[in-house]
């Protein structure tokens, strides 16, 4: 009877953890087919911070030149969203891997690498979008090539409280770090729209790697996703919290094991949509930032959501209700820049 008794204790308690399990797993997101919206390079894209406009930046394939784009996020429910674009303005400036992220207020900041260099500097660009305007509409710059200090690929990413999170590889003697900063815009509204680095006039570095990609949002919480080696297809992430001059980060955690230039965006809710590339296909995963263990991510399984041969360095971006990724993809050859794709989906 006392066997028995433990058979049927032992019978619940593994019921227990199969449904704590079960109510941990994640689904993937249904992708729409991607549709191609202009032809390009190292594009990015952020939707305005809880809004519905949207910027994306890419360099020239032919001229390594800058060019943006504005459009707008069209709601089309119960089924998601539209986007449509504006023309391709070109900013007339060299570059490599520029970045954008844009407040609420509509102010758009890159930060990127000037052209070939021997020692990759890094700096950034502050403009203004008419978040009441259409969405073919030029930025207004007013601040251009603010030089900070050294590195290369860089990402950054901004809340609604207008917390700057930046995250890019160190460059000048410290190559394979990876390197984070913290700031936000001094004082707009009186005309001064330099960045105040909340973490001082140096960077910290957080752990080693290539191609980081960071996402911040109004808790407070990060989410960090790297690539471990340019020659590795490992991908880590980072969980953390965000203090006043700071980034607490967790332990640098495996995640996949074959891939590359990884991107990740975070809602409020702290789900976490996911892009990297496999084999040269675009693919994609949720995950939820686990409540108990600060951490873990519950991850789902990750699906192809590409339709070309050659798919690379994606881009991705969260307005809490939608979400939108761009990437560069062809069918002819790796090495050969094709057309910049972009789909939109329904964060569930």
């Amino acid at each position: 009877m006392k066997r028995q008794l433990y058979l049927y204790f032992g019978m619940i308690v593994a019921s227990i953890c199969l449904l704590g399990t079960m109510a941990t797993a994640q689904e993937p997101l249904e992708w729409p087919r991607a549709k191609s919206f202009d032809t390009g390079e190292q594009t990015s894209v952020a939707i305005v911070r809880n809004g519905l406009y949207i910027v994306e930046f890419h360099r020239s394939e032919n001229t390594s030149r800058m060019w943006y784009h504005v459009g707008r996020l069209i709601e089309l429910w119960p089924t998601g969203y539209s986007v449509r674009w504006g023309k391709s303005h070109d900013v007339e400036v060299k570059a490599e891997w520029p970045s954008v992220a844009v407040t609420k207020e509509g102010y758009v900041i890159i930060v990127n690498s000037p052209y070939r260099q021997v020692v990759n500097q890094i700096e950034y660009w502050i403009g203004k979008i008419n978040i009441g305007g259409g969405e073919d509409q030029n930025i207004q710059w007013y601040l251009k090539q603010q030089n900070f200090g050294y590195g290369f690929h860089p990402s950054v990413a901004v809340n609604s409280s207008g917390k700057i999170a930046l995250a890019y590889e160190c460059r000048n003697g410290c190559k394979g770090e990876l390197d984070y900063r913290l700031g936000h815009l001094n004082n707009p509204s009186a005309g001064r729209f330099d960045i105040v680095w909340d973490t001082g006039k140096d960077a910290v570095p957080y752990d080693r790697g290539v191609n980081p990609h960071i996402a911040i949002n109004d808790s407070g919480q990060v989410i960090e996703s790297h690539q471990t080696a340019a020659n590795e297809h490992l991908l880590h992430y980072r969980r953390g919290t965000l203090n006043a001059d700071s980034i607490t980060f967790q332990e640098s955690v495996r995640y996949e094991n074959d891939g590359t230039q990884p991107a990740v965006a975070l809602t409020n809710t702290g789900k976490i949509i996911e892009l990297h590339v496999q084999n040269y296909a675009m693919f994609s995963r949720t995950g939820n930032l686990n409540v108990s263990d600060p951490a873990r991510v519950d991850w789902s399984n990750s699906i192809n959501i590409g339709h070309m041969r050659y798919n690379y360095y994606p881009a991705i971006t969260t307005n809490d209700k939608g979400v939108v990724a761009t990437w560069t993809a062809g069918d002819s050859t790796w090495k050969t820049s094709g057309t910049l794709q972009y789909t939109d989906t329904l964060v569930k």
